[in-house]
């Protein structure tokens, strides 16, 4: 439609602007009983008509631009949901991998590496709306400081990762939830565990 309306309103300017040039043209020619008065109020209806119509084109694009940004807006929002479904997918997949893992590493007397393991599990579930499998996790961190060794040394990115992940999951909305819990696990760690 608006290609329609496009080409009428280009004819339609196109005619105004010949009828005004052969006004122009053939005003000076006696023979023709147009006065300067006349010509005036031809060339001002024709000003006016042809500022209705740019008026009208323009209405036009600000209807059409306001619907454009309509349906951007609900794109965004669709874009939105979707990433907001993703990262919990993205979540839960790595609270179950990193669970798995920690309960891997466990078995082979790894407990430092199957606690960081563990952070990692608990982050991601306490991202999720609902978190799952918490006092599993919360356990499995329990199992892992009993398996401590006395002064067992770690390299130092990995003890820094270990920090890393206690002060994500004391950021997160719902960490009152575990504190109780918790705290004694990760203090037990910063005793037992030293970095070389």
């Amino acid at each position: 439609m608006k290609k329609n309306l496009s080409i009428i309103l280009s004819s339609i300017a196109i005619v105004g602007v010949i009828t005004l040039a052969m006004i122009m043209i053939f005003k000076d020619i006696t023979l023709s009983n147009i006065s300067l008065e006349s010509f005036i109020s031809i060339i001002a209806t024709l000003i006016g008509i042809l500022v209705t119509f740019v008026v009208a084109w323009q209405i036009i694009n600000g209807l059409e631009i306001k619907s454009k940004l309509a349906e951007i807006d609900c794109l965004k929002k669709q874009v939105e949901e979707q990433n907001d479904t993703i990262e919990k997918l993205s979540n839960k997949t790595l609270h179950h991998l990193s669970l798995t893992m920690a309960q891997d590493t466990l078995e082979h007397d790894e407990a430092e590496e199957a606690f960081r393991y563990c952070l990692t599990s608990l982050v991601s579930t306490m991202k999720l709306g609902t978190p799952i499998n918490i006092e599993k996790t919360l356990e499995l961190l329990n199992e892992c400081t009993k398996h401590f060794r006395n002064e067992c040394r770690v390299g130092k990115e990995f003890y820094d990762e270990t920090l890393k992940l206690d002060k994500e999951i004391r950021l997160i909305n719902n960490y009152d939830f575990i504190r109780t819990q918790y705290e004694p696990l990760i203090e037990a760690y910063i005793s037992k565990v030293k970095y070389e």
